[in-house]
């Protein structure tokens, strides 16, 4: 029988809700639950949203994404 990769699913139990509170939080205050009709629509919250929040979001998990690899690169080599 398989397990279930238990480590995935709490780093996407943890990863949902922050960037769900990225989205959220700032200067025009965006709720939760009207995030996929601010993305889909034009004003100023789908403005900074779209334009200033979820690339910062994205370019965050790039970052921490390449920061996890090369630490693990550094301890293989080391």
């Amino acid at each position: 029988m398989r397990r279930l990769p238990t480590p995935w699913l709490w780093l996407l139990a943890v990863l949902l809700p922050c960037a769900v509170a990225a989205l959220s939080l700032g200067t025009p205050y965006v709720p939760p639950y009207r995030l996929p009709q601010v993305l889909g629509g034009d004003g100023l919250a789908a403005l900074v949203v779209g334009e200033l929040r979820l690339p910062r979001l994205v370019l965050a998990l790039v970052a921490g994404a390449c920061l996890g690899a090369a630490g693990l690169v550094l301890q293989e080599a080391l």
